[in-house]
């Protein structure tokens, strides 16, 4: 029980930021985001004193915090989260990584929510790049990105790029050369 974790190993110490994100992501399993919110930013707040900014923890617990304001349709909230966690990945992960792939990807999602119609074409093109470049065809992430970076082409306007787009991974699926996108 938390209450217990918290009275041995202290109120700060990173496994109770690890159960306090377990408890936040079952509240938003049961459809209870009020009783989940402050839980990742307790988590957060644990991580940062106990291992320092640029640690792997504080990221993830950026990316839950980020997602519980995407998934809220919160996205000025969602928007300053994202960016510190891209912020980190990119000072010290490579710029190929997975992980970078996803952060972009919800930046593009939160910028196109706001109107910000140029970053979001910025961040859905770098974690389209950083997708083919690290994750095969079929990987769910890279078809993720694919078909959101389509629909955010179509919604602007570029009907013909999208469709472009869909045929290369299309062919990339199967084992054929994509060409040029």
């Amino acid at each position: 029980n938390l209450e217990a974790q918290q009275r041995v190993l202290g109120e700060d110490h990173p496994d109770v930021a690890m159960s306090l994100q377990n408890f936040a992501n079952l509240y938003m399993e049961w459809d209870r985001p009020d009783q989940a919110e402050p839980f990742y930013y307790r988590s957060l707040e644990i991580y940062r004193a106990a291992l320092g900014d640029r640690h792997p923890k504080v990221v993830l617990a950026l990316d839950n915090l980020g997602a519980f304001y995407i998934l809220q349709g919160r996205w000025r909230e969602a928007q300053p989260i994202c960016e510190e966690a891209l912020a980190i990945r990119d000072a010290v992960l490579d710029s190929e990584n997975e992980e970078i792939a996803l952060n972009t990807f919800n930046l593009g999602r939160i910028y196109d929510e706001l109107g910000r119609t140029a970053d979001a074409d910025a961040m859905f093109r770098r974690s389209l790049e950083v997708a083919q470049a690290t994750l095969n065809p079929d990987h769910r992430h890279r078809v993720m990105v694919v078909e959101g970076y389509a629909a955010f082409l179509r919604t602007t306007g570029r009907e013909e790029e999208a469709a472009a787009l869909e045929a290369a991974e299309a062919r990339q699926r199967s084992g054929q050369s994509a060409g040029p996108i």
